[in-house]
């Protein structure tokens, strides 16, 4: 169990998925002693050029986003307490207002003190993909990706798969992911083999060694890729074993503010199958 998950609501410009949202807040209620609601407001301005302010109407249309906006952030915050009175969670609220260019860095902030943030997503990349990204490399904490529907919908996530390649990211999120995996029903640990050099499955005595002295016997298998990336082996191997949950390290480094990203990061964070949680 983690002792407190955070999870931030956004409604503009992009708003967070309710549907993703309640897959959210049940997963919290599996996993966590008390989730923190981050609302995030974001500021609007007024536009600075008088003439298109007079011409366009801009003050109306900003007054009328600002509405949609906020309400939008009270349907979420009302849904996110609603699914925790169910499972008699905890919940907390922080709101906090902040231009559209600083959200990433002032949920970021949030997120290095809390154990695991919660990121309910829609598929494709947008703003909140913009902010996901942001999150996961720049906490220092694991983040978890919740999508709003998928095959993995109805899936245990009690049932867990650990993408494992010996690296150093495979290996924080491994550890990231004890907490989870103490409890798990099932848990799969797997190499994806012929997409990537030097990962072959082997090696993994130590490994089974190391997850026995937490209490964890796990199934140790391996992927072909079979001409697949290693994203889209491991989301359709996570499928087929009827896993609710994927842990894998995030690859990938920034440059200015832009985020180069690993294939199979990029691929599984643009369109998970189940919930993944990420670490870097």
């Amino acid at each position: 169990m983690y002792m407190d998950c955070l999870i931030p609501l956004f409604s503009y410009p992009e708003a967070t998925s309710q549907a993703a949202l309640r897959r959210a807040a049940a997963l919290a209620g599996r996993m966590a002693r008390q989730v923190t609601a981050l609302r995030v407001d974001i500021e609007l301005g007024r536009p600075a050029n008088p003439l298109a302010v007079k011409l366009l109407d801009l003050d109306a249309l900003v007054s009328e986003a600002r509405k949609r906006s906020a309400a939008q952030a009270d349907a979420l915050t009302a849904d996110l307490e609603a699914a925790c009175r169910e499972t008699a969670l905890p919940l907390r609220l922080l709101a906090f207002k902040c231009h559209e260019g600083s959200a990433g860095e002032a949920t970021i902030r949030q997120a290095r003190c809390h154990d695991l943030t919660i990121l309910p997503m829609a598929q494709g990349r947008g703003y909140l993909h913009f902010i996901a990204e942001n999150v996961l490399f720049g906490t220092g904490r694991p983040t978890l990706v919740v999508p709003e529907s998928g095959e993995g919908e109805t899936a245990d996530p009690g049932r867990v798969v650990v993408a494992w390649d010996g690296g150093r990211h495979a290996a924080r999120a491994l550890a990231d992911a004890l907490p989870l995996l103490k409890t798990a029903m099932e848990v799969r640990v797997v190499s994806v083999v012929g997409e990537k050099a030097g990962v072959d499955g082997g090696g993994t005595a130590e490994l089974a060694t190391h997850l026995a002295h937490h209490g964890i016997e796990p199934v140790f298998d391996t992927e072909e890729a079979g001409g697949r990336s290693a994203g889209t082996a491991l989301g359709e191997y996570a499928r087929r074993h009827g896993a609710g949950l994927l842990v894998m390290g995030a690859y990938g480094h920034s440059r200015l503010r832009d985020f180069i990203l690993g294939g199979a990061t990029r691929t599984l964070l643009a369109a998970p199958p189940v919930p993944i949680l990420f670490s870097h």
